[in-house]
């Protein structure tokens, strides 16, 4: 997983991905960290109404969540964040394909979050390829 948050950027491997469907509400849930375990990035996609991951256009104003996290000594702290709570930050995110044999996803992602005093960052060259556990 790969992305350029402000003046930070982020290339990492992806920890865990995986896709829920409780009662007809699907949820595709990908978590990255880098190499040294100092930051992670989290996406989260809810899909209503989906048994399994589906291609399409997904935004943090509806159906998304986007954290950009680094590890503190009690846990972590949210660098950037972008959700249905944040109207002035926005983050799309693009689910590309998704092979249902295979267990692929990949996709892209872009726009803005927020840092840790509410202001607007560019969120720029997301890209992810994961499989699904």
């Amino acid at each position: 997983m790969a992305v350029y948050a402000g003046t930070s950027s982020f290339h990492g491997s992806v920890d865990d991905a995986s896709f829920t469907d409780t009662l007809g509400f699907g949820a595709l849930s990908i978590l990255g960290t880098t190499a040294s375990g100092d930051t992670a990035i989290n996406l989260n996609v809810a899909m209503p109404g989906a048994q399994s991951v589906q291609t399409g256009t997904y935004t943090t104003a509806a159906t998304a969540l986007f954290g950009y996290l680094q590890a503190t000594n009690g846990g972590t702290a949210i660098i950037y964040n972008a959700d249905p709570s944040t109207p002035n930050a926005v983050l799309t995110i693009v689910i590309s394909t998704y092979d249902p044999v295979t267990k692929i996803v990949t996709g892209t992602f872009s726009g803005n979050a927020l840092n840790a005093t509410s202001q607007v960052v560019p969120i720029t060259g997301g890209k992810f390829k994961v499989k699904i556990s």
